[in-house]
């Protein structure tokens, strides 16, 4: 177990070091006029040539650290959670995590943009989202609802696209990033549900009511902001949420499951007593891609 929780704090260790670089990786990547930006590229310093995007430096990082998220279970993973390095840095991973996720979708929804039959690609990637996202248990919560909100539906709305085009409702996509609002309004012009699902370019801190919703999907990065400022705990973010909602309109919330809480923020459910949670846990093992836990939140009595 020691020489385990020894190979996942190194690799921690080496994703917090790119997270303390991290406002320097994602300097501003020039486009030509009209152009949507794309992610950051490291240049070479003595070449000037571009090397790759940054995210990719720590690619391998993350796949060999995906390793132990899949297979680590019960002691091991309580220990790695309540080991001091890792609690120390693990803000900071959630903000490194929500920077490559970003920055990656970015890069691949304007390759889809540039690509020959984006219309295609985008059916197929949306296939895929609807086993990862539209379970059994959320089709079920989603059956009789009529409008659906995503929020942080990022450069690749693909959980909209997946619950517009798999259920008869209006979806609304709320996304504070500008790039990020402006490449998935584009791809979502590009297909049949168009017509079914509203763009918006806010912070959901905004919206001042929610209560035209009859179901809200959150991200599982709720909460923690690509700019380096302090995250807000994502608990805090979904009682607000649940404020402004009407009392039985479910909010369905990715969050992570085991070590999957060094990628993503959990939600404390005992800070919240106010609330009725469900909790799915998916199912684990070695073979298995890892996915997150949904939690099935409304207003408690």
């Amino acid at each position: 177990m020691s020489d385990n929780l020894e190979n996942i704090s190194e690799l921690c260790g080496a994703l917090a070091f790119y997270a303390n670089r991290l406002d320097g990786l994602r300097a501003a990547k020039a486009t030509g006029p009209g152009e949507v930006n794309g992610s950051t590229y490291l240049v070479d310093a003595a070449s000037g040539d571009t090397i790759s995007p940054w995210y990719r430096v720590i690619e391998p990082i993350y796949a060999e650290l995906d390793h132990f998220v899949r297979g680590v279970k019960g002691d091991l993973c309580a220990s790695v959670l309540d080991d001091p390095r890792i609690r120390d840095i693990e803000a900071r991973l959630h903000r490194l995590r929500a920077c490559y996720e970003l920055d990656k979708e970015i890069d691949e929804a304007a390759a889809i943009l540039d690509g020959k039959d984006p219309g295609a690609a985008l059916t197929r990637m949306t296939r895929q989202q609807s086993y990862w996202t539209l379970t059994p248990a959320v089709r079920e919560v989603l059956a009789d609802c009529r409008n659906v909100a995503v929020i942080g539906s990022g450069p690749l709305p693909l959980t909209s696209l997946a619950v517009a085009a798999e259920l008869d409702c209006r979806v609304t996509c709320i996304e504070r990033d500008p790039m990020a609002f402006d490449l998935g309004t584009r791809l979502i012009d590009m297909t049949e549900h168009k017509d079914q699902i509203e763009t918006v370019c806010v912070d959901v801190d905004e919206m001042a009511v929610m209560t035209e919703f009859d179901a809200v999907f959150g991200s599982v990065l709720l909460g923690v902001s690509v700019e380096d400022v302090d995250h807000a705990a994502k608990d805090e973010v979904v009682s607000r949420l649940m404020d402004r909602a009407e009392a039985d309109t479910p909010l369905m919330l990715r969050d992570p499951y085991g070590l999957g809480r060094l990628f993503y923020p959990p939600m404390d459910v005992t800070r919240v007593p106010s609330l009725d949670i469900e909790r799915l846990d998916p199912e684990t093992g070695p073979d298995l891609p890892y996915r997150s836990s949904f939690l099935i939140i409304r207003k408690g009595d």
